[in-house]
C-alpha cells in the first residue's frame, strides 16, 4: 500500500512517502509561517525525488491538528487535491498522536504508562492528549488550563512530551519523564510517523473507513479577529 503523508499543523512543514509497508524517504522543513507556499514546491521536488505517481496512492495521511489555523487548512486543502482525481483515502490523525508515537519511540512507556502529548496553547493553557502503549486514545485532544492537564494526566501517563510539557510537569507532585529531541528543540509532528500511525489506523479500520475528508481539529477560537464594525449615529 502506498501512503503520501503531510504535515503543516504546527512549526514544521514536512512529507514523508511509504511504499509496501516500508518508509522511502521523508522530509521535515521547520518553519512557523510560509506553509502554503512550501508544500507544493517541497512535495514536487519529494516525488521527484522518490518516484512515486499520485496515482498509485492508496491513502494520504494528513494532520488535522491542533497546530495553527492556517497550517491546518494547508495540509487538508492539499490532501483534498491530491485524493480527488485519485480516489485515494485521506487518515486524518492529530498533531498530538504523532508527538505521542515520537515519544514512545525514545523511552519505554510500558513500564511508565501511556504518553501525554502537550504543547503551548498561551494564556495559561495547552492541548492535551493521552495515548496508550496500544496507540489507543485515553484522552481525546482537548484545550485546558495547565493545572486541569496535570489533575487529568496524574496517574495516567508517566511520559510528556512537546512543548507544553514543562509546564505542566511542575505541578505534578511526582516527577514525571520528559521527552524531547537532542537538539533541545520541541517535539514537531514526524511525517514517517504519521504515516506509520495511518498504515496502522487502515489495518484496524479498513481503507473504506476513510473515504470521507477529514474535518479540521479545531479547539480554540482564531487570534486574529475581523474590526468590529463602527455603528452608525442614529
Amino acid at each position: 500500500m502506498n501512503i503520501l503523508a503531510l504535515d503543516t499543523a504546527m512549526a514544521s512543514c514536512g512529507v514523508a512517502f511509504m511504499r509496501a509497508g516500508a518508509i522511502v524517504a521523508e522530509r521535515s522543513l521547520l518553519q512557523s509561517r510560509g506553509h502554503a507556499e512550501t508544500l507544493m514546491p517541497l512535495l514536487e521536488e519529494f516525488r521527484h525525488e522518490t518516484g512515486f505517481a499520485y496515482r498509485d496512492l492508496a491513502a494520504i495521511a494528513v494532520t488535522i491538528g491542533p497546530g495553527t489555523f492556517a497550517g491546518i487548512r494547508v495540509g487538508l486543502a492539499a490532501a483534498r487535491a491530491i485524493a480527488l482525481p485519485t480516489a485515494a483515502a485521506i487518515v486524518g490523525l492529530t498533531s498530538l498522536e504523532v508527538l505521542a508515537a515520537e515519544a514512545m519511540e525514545r523511552t519505554s512507556p510500558v513500564t511508565t504508562g501511556a504518553v501525554a502529548a502537550i504543547t503551548d496553547a498561551r494564556n495559561g493553557k495547552v492541548y492535551l492528549q493521552v495515548v496508550g502503549v496500544d496507540r489507543l486514545t485515553r484522552i481525546e485532544a482537548r484545550l485546558v488550563a495547565i493545572d486541569e492537564a496535570a489533575r487529568l494526566i496524574d496517574g495516567v501517563a508517566g511520559v510528556l512530551c512537546g512543548d507544553g510539557a514543562p509546564l505542566v510537569a511542575t505541578h505534578l507532585a511526582a516527577p514525571r519523564v520528559i521527552v524531547t529531541r537532542a537538539s533541545g528543540d520541541a517535539l514537531q509532528p514526524s511525517p514517517r510517523l504519521l504515516a506509520l500511525l495511518a498504515a496502522d489506523a487502515i489495518a484496524r479500520r479498513g481503507l473504506s473507513a476513510f473515504r470521507r475528508p477529514p474535518r479540521p481539529l479545531y479547539l480554540r477560537s482564531p487570534d486574529a479577529k475581523l474590526p468590529t464594525e463602527r455603528r452608525r449615529p442614529p
